[in-house]
């Protein structure tokens, strides 16, 4: 039946995809979302409106992401890029090159990372929509932090105060900004430099935050910098949002790249849950792959390797140390960093006391 409708209604449909999906996204409901922009994708095809088409799938790209489906939003890359150039709107160039940036981040491709982004940025700037800096930005601080380039990381977010963001008081860039600022000196290993009445603010900006994809990235912060701090307060505040999000599927986020699984696990251990810590982190296991995901799926294994030592079972120990070991072998093909040392310092730990 839908074959036989006229054009005008499968781009009308295909309109109202777009639209009806942001709305599924921004509560949550990512894999809503990514049906409705699959079959929005569909409808604008049989308009032939390349327009509509593209931007459904460059949506139900995003939410592939979302969902922690990598190498499926990978897959959709070419397709996107080839509607972009044929299409030419600057934002969504801009919101292809910010998504494969992301995928890049995740698969420890720093440099290609970096050289995206700065397309990015370059569509951004003939788009002049400012905000997406705001998605582009906490990438780039993760690509360069975790390629051991601290000083970049901070320069991609002091580029934030050069932009028009800075004039809109509406927006508290500079709380925006430090937290970022924390999240870089803990990847770094540098002294996390986040006090404790900061801390308090965020934690009484979560209580008040809703369930939705604006609440769940600050959420995703707290849990971070709650394990970087060992703040306990922060931890239990930011796991009501995350553990909500991540129960609806909900795997890694746009901006900094975190993957929610295991932060939910590390933060468990935070509050001294080790049973939901592990119950939590081996379902991370299964979600994240060391191909799409080498360095998320190293930390995986450091933490679980963490809450098995703290569950006190001495039928763990080998399987700790086997994980510790796997986690120093896969952080180790990425530039030296403090995660590594610190997955070196469990296997140490963990030779030293079998």
């Amino acid at each position: 039946q839908s074959e036989t409708r006229p054009e005008s209604d499968h781009w009308l449909r295909a309109e109202i995809s777009i639209t009806l999906g942001l709305a599924q996204l921004s509560r949550l409901k990512q894999r809503e979302a990514l049906a409705t922009w699959r079959l929005g994708a569909q409808h604008g095809r049989r308009a032939n409106d390349l327009s509509s088409t593209a931007r459904c799938l460059q949506r139900a790209r995003m939410a592939l992401f979302l969902c922690g489906r990598l190498e499926e939003a990978k897959a959709l890359t070419d397709e996107v890029a080839a509607l972009n150039r044929i299409v030419q709107l600057p934002s969504e160039a801009a919101l292809t090159h910010a998504i494969t940036a992301a995928i890049s981040v995740l698969a420890g491709e720093f440099e290609r990372a970096d050289r995206e982004l700065a397309r990015g940025l370059d569509q951004l700037a003939r788009a002049r929509y400012p905000w997406a800096l705001l998605l582009m930005a906490p990438t780039r601080a993760c690509a360069r932090a975790l390629a051991g380039d601290p000083n970049g990381a901070l320069l991609a977010l002091e580029n934030l105060f050069d932009s028009p963001i800075a004039a809109a008081r509406e927006f508290h860039l500079e709380a925006f900004a430090h937290r970022h600022r924390a999240l870089v000196e803990y990847i770094v290993g540098d002294p996390v430099r986040f006090p404790a009445e900061r801390s308090a603010e965020l934690a009484a900006q979560l209580r008040r935050a809703e369930s939705d994809e604006a609440g769940l990235y600050q959420a995703c912060i707290g849990l971070e910098l709650a394990c970087a701090l060992q703040d306990a307060d922060l931890a239990r505040t930011a796991l009501a949002i995350g553990e909500d999000a991540a129960e609806r599927g909900w795997v890694v986020t746009t901006g900094w790249p975190f993957c929610l699984p295991r932060l939910i696990g590390a933060a468990r251990l935070v509050l001294g849950d080790v049973v939901g810590a592990i119950d939590r982190l081996e379902k991370a296991m299964t979600l994240v792959s060391r191909n799409s995901a080498p360095i998320e799926w190293g930390r995986i294994r450091f933490d679980l390797a963490r809450a098995l030592v703290l569950s006190l079972e001495e039928s763990d120990r080998a399987r700790a140390a086997l994980l510790a070991r796997e986690a120093c072998d896969a952080l180790a093909a990425f530039p030296r960093s403090d995660l590594l040392e610190r997955a070196e310092g469990l296997v140490r730990y963990l030779d030293g006391n079998p």
